[in-house]
């Protein structure tokens, strides 16, 4: 239903309480970025990882849910960067 308003551009999506976090419903994330819609959900750093192995990332918002240290933050970005932004530097 959502899915069929021209309008809307995006979908926040999260799974119901005592689910697993986004990143495990790959049919649901697939059908909302074929669909044309922006998906913005949230992932532990793995989720991160997953989502942007297995469905290229493009169009998605990930929202990391755990509390990290300055130090693992910057160990995140640089390591999701390298892997999928490779030879850029980080802006």
């Amino acid at each position: 239903m959502l899915l069929s308003i021209e309008k809307l551009r995006g979908i926040q999506w999260q799974p119901g309480d005592g689910q697993f976090l986004a990143d495990r419903w790959p049919e649901v994330l697939h059908h909302i970025r074929t669909s044309g819609k922006l998906c913005q959900i949230y992932v532990d750093r793995a989720g991160a990882f997953r989502v942007a192995r297995e469905h290229g990332g493009k169009g998605f918002f990930l929202s990391i849910v755990e509390h990290l240290s300055d130090s693992e933050a910057t160990e995140f970005v640089e390591a999701f960067w390298n892997e999928f932004v490779p030879g850029e530097r980080i802006p």
